[in-house]
C-alpha cells in the first residue's frame, strides 16, 4: 500500500509503540489521527513532531473501553482528516499481577481495553474502510502467542487479538485486509522490576569506562536495585584494569578475548527469547559504537559467500547538528553540537542546556528509512541498536535487540533482488549509521 497522502488513525499513539507507529505513518506521508485516553502531553508532542514531517495531526481523546466511544472514533477521525485509509489498534495496557492477584475488575480493565476496544474500533471504521479497500493492523505481542506467567490477562488479551485479527480478516475480505503483528521486546512496561531483569551482563573493555560499569553494577545489586546472574567484562589484556581494581568474585567473570571472537562465539549460540524470561545484556564502549555491526555484516557474508555484501555511504539527510562520516563510511550523528557531560544518562531534561530533550535518535532514523523507501530505495530496518540507561549509570542493549538486527538482515537477503539494510547503534542523543548493502544472489 502506498501511504503517501492516505489517512491513519493510531490508537494510543501518546506513547510507546503508538506513539511510534504514527511517527512512522507520517514519514512515509500520512496524515495522522493522534488518539490518546490519559496521555495528553505524550499526544501533543506526538502531533507536534508529525506536523514537523509535513503532515497533518488532529488529536482524539476518548475511553476506549467505553464501547460506544470505542466505535464513534473512527466517524471522529475520518471527519478531522477527511478520509480514513488505515487503522492501527495500538492502545493497551501491561499490568504486572500474580495470578492470585488478578481481581474481577483488573481482568476487565485490561481485557477492555486491549481487546474489546479493538473489536469496535475497528467495527466503527468498517464503512470508511470499505469505501478506499483500507487496511487494520492489530498490534499484539509475542505474550499472545507465549505464556508470561505474571502477565496472564495480558496475554489471555494478546492471543484474543490473534484470533480477532483473523476472525475479522475472513469477515471483511475482499475490501478491507486485516493484518496483526506481535513484536518481540521494543520497550520494557512501565511497571517492570528492574531487580529482576537482567541474566548475564557483557562489559565491552576492562578499561576505565568498563571498571567503572562493573563496579556500578556491583553496587546497583548490592543494594538491591540489579539483579544478575554474572557481570562477564571481556578484554584482550588479562591484566585489565577492571580485572586489577575490582578482582574476580562470584558473579563477576573476566573473560580473555578479542572482542570480535568473543561475540561471534558468544552470539553465534544464542536463541532470541523473544521477551519470555530474564536477557542477558551488552554493555557497549563508547569507543566501539560499530561492534555489534561489524557483528551483523560478519554473519551476512558468512550467510551468503556468492553474494557481493558491503558497506555503503549512509544517504539522505538525518537533520542532526552533528553529522560526519568517517573513512569506514560510518556515519556518525549527535543532536548535541556541546561536550556531553562525563557519564550521562540523557534524562528527559538535558543537564548540558538546562531544558527538555525534545529530540529522540531512534525517531529520527526511522523516520530516515521511511523516506528512503519513498524515494525507491530497496531498504530494510532500520536495525537499531539502543543504547539506554539501565541502572546506576550504566547503558545497555539486549542481546535479543542484536539477535532482531541479525534477523532483519536475514529477511532482506532471503530474496535474490539487490537490497540494503540501514543499522544503527545509537542512545536518545548520539549515533552510528551504517549501510550494509547485499548485492543480487542466485
Amino acid at each position: 500500500m502506498q501511504l503517501a497522502g492516505k489517512a491513519a488513525l493510531v490508537t494510543g499513539a501518546g506513547r510507546r509503540v503508538g506513539r511510534a507507529l504514527a511517527l512512522g505513518l507520517a514519514a512515509a506521508g500520512c496524515d495522522v489521527a493522534v488518539h490518546y485516553s490519559s496521555s495528553a502531553t505524550g499526544a501533543e508532542e506526538t502531533a507536534r513532531d508529525i506536523k514537523k514531517l509535513g503532515r497533518k495531526a488532529e488529536l482524539l481523546r476518548a475511553d476506549l473501553r467505553d464501547a460506544t466511544a470505542a466505535r464513534g472514533l473512527a466517524d471522529q477521525a475520518a471527519r478531522v482528516l477527511g478520509r480514513l485509509d488505515v487503522l492501527i489498534n495500538a492502545a493497551a495496557v501491561m499490568v504486572k499481577q500474580a495470578v492470585l492477584d488478578v481481581t474481577p475488575e483488573s481482568w476487565d480493565d485490561t481485557l477492555d481495553l486491549n481487546l474489546r476496544a479493538y473489536f469496535f474500533v475497528a467495527q466503527g471504521a468498517v464503512a470508511h474502510l470499505k469505501k478506499v479497500r483500507g487496511k487494520i493492523v492489530n498490534i499484539a505481542d509475542v505474550g499472545g502467542l507465549e505464556p508470561w506467567p505474571t502477565y496472564v490477562p495480558h496475554s489471555v488479551s494478546k492471543a484474543g487479538v490473534v484470533m480477532l485479527t483473523k476472525g475479522l480478516a475472513k469477515a471483511l475480505a475482499p475490501e478491507i485486509t486485516v493484518n496483526a503483528v506481535a513484536p518481540g521486546p521494543v520497550l520494557l512496561p512501565d511497571d517492570w522490576d528492574e531487580a529482576t531483569r537482567m541474566r548475564d551482563v557483557i562489559v565491552i573493555g576492562g578499561g576505565c569506562y568498563g571498571t567503572f560499569y562493573a563496579g556500578q553494577l556491583a553496587k546497583a545489586k548490592e543494594r538491591g536495585k540489579a539483579e544478575y546472574r554474572n557481570v562477564i567484562v571481556v578484554d584482550r589484556d588479562a591484566r585489565c584494569r577492571a580485572r586489577t581494581e575490582l578482582g574476580e568474585a562470584p558473579d563477576r567473570l573476566f573473560v580473555t578475548a578479542e572482542w570480535s571472537a568473543y561475540f561471534d562465539k558468544q552470539l553465534g549460540d544464542a536463541k532470541r527469547t523473544l521477551g519470555v524470561g530474564v536477557q542477558d545484556f551488552i554493555v557497549p564502549s563508547p569507543h566501539m559504537p560499530h561492534l555489534m555491526f561489524e557483528w551483523v555484516l560478519r554473519r551476512a557474508r558468512q550467510r551468503w559467500p556468492g553474494r557481493r555484501v558491503e558497506v555503503e555511504s549512509v544517504p539522505g539527510q538525518l537533520g542532526t547538528p552533528y553529522d560526519r562520516a568517517g573513512s569506514d563510511r560510518t556515519r556518525y550523528v549527535s543532536y548535541a553540537d556541546w561536550i556531553c557531560p562525563t557519564h550521562c544518562v540523557e534524562p528527559k531534561i538535558c543537564p548540558a542546556i538546562g531544558k527538555d530533550r525534545s529530540w529522540e535518535m531512534r525517531d529520527a532514523v526511522t523516520a530516515l528509512a521511511h523516506r528512503l523507501r519513498l524515494a525507491g530505495q530497496r531498504v530494510y530496518g532500520p536495525a537499531l541498536f539502543v543504547c539506554q540507561h539501565h541502572v546506576f549509570g550504566v547503558g545497555t542493549f539486549a542481546v535479543d535487540a542484536v539477535l532482531e538486527g541479525d534477523w532483519i538482515v536475514a529477511s532482506a537477503g532471503a530474496r535474490a533482488e539487490p537490497t540494503a539494510v540501514l543499522v544503527g547503534t545509537i542512545s536518545s542523543c548520539h549515533g552510528a549509521l551504517n549501510l550494509l548493502s547485499i548485492g543480487a544472489g542466485g
